[in-house]
């Protein structure tokens, strides 16, 4: 009688470690992940005297990425931003992950946004965990020159032009960037006098009077 239950222990065990299993899995859901806006000098739209940057906006198409409770809050955890920039990131939805800067771009600067996989919903599977951009390059147009000869002071003439910019600037950043020269060195100038000044239109931060 004992053999008999011994050898019914053995099968047992044997048919345990020898039956058919089903294994349970999730299929990787397959993600696209691209650039949906560009990060633009200033935002689109928006009033030349109250110009804010624009967002770089990184949008995912497959399968949504963001963890339901995150939605709509902060992402920081789930993506690192080289150079370091202040600013915030945020999901707008499942699928789009936004940046808004607190100041304007530097000009003519690649960016790099890495993601971190664990933040981001389970069951993933990323066609790319980084991606970049590069910022616009700062652009100046001189228009408008004209010839000025007092009224009051006929020795007195000037050269005024309007110098517009695609980037907001301060005048004090632009005054100490802005340089200038006579072709030929030939001293035109009064000795000792500046060569120019620079004022600022108080209506727009892209836009100064030489």
């Amino acid at each position: 009688m004992s053999g008999l239950i011994v050898a019914g222990v053995q099968g047992w065990r044997w048919w345990e470690s020898h039956k058919p299993r089903v294994i349970a899995y999730n299929p990787l859901r397959q993600v696209v992940v691209k650039v949906s806006q560009e990060p633009g000098s200033i935002s689109p739209g928006a009033v030349d005297k109250d110009l804010l940057p624009s967002s770089w906006i990184i949008s995912f198409s497959g399968a949504p990425v963001a963890p339901l409770e995150k939605i709509g809050k902060d992402a920081s955890d789930a993506v690192t931003l080289d150079p370091a920039i202040p600013g915030k990131w945020t999901w707008r939805d499942g699928s789009t992950l936004v940046f808004q800067p607190d100041n304007h771009w530097p000009p003519g600067t690649k960016l790099t946004a890495r993601l971190n996989v664990a933040a981001l919903a389970k069951d993933l599977q990323l066609d790319k965990k980084s991606i970049t951009s590069t910022t616009p390059p700062l652009i100046a147009n001189l228009n408008d020159i004209s010839f000025y000869n007092s009224p009051k002071d006929p020795t007195v003439y000037q050269v005024v032009s309007e110098l517009r910019l695609s980037h907001p600037v301060s005048l004090d950043v632009l005054q100490e960037k802005l340089r200038m020269e006579v072709v030929g060195g030939t001293p035109v100038f009064t000795a000792g006098s500046p060569l120019f000044t620079v004022t600022a239109d108080p209506l727009s931060a892209r836009r100064f009077f030489i």
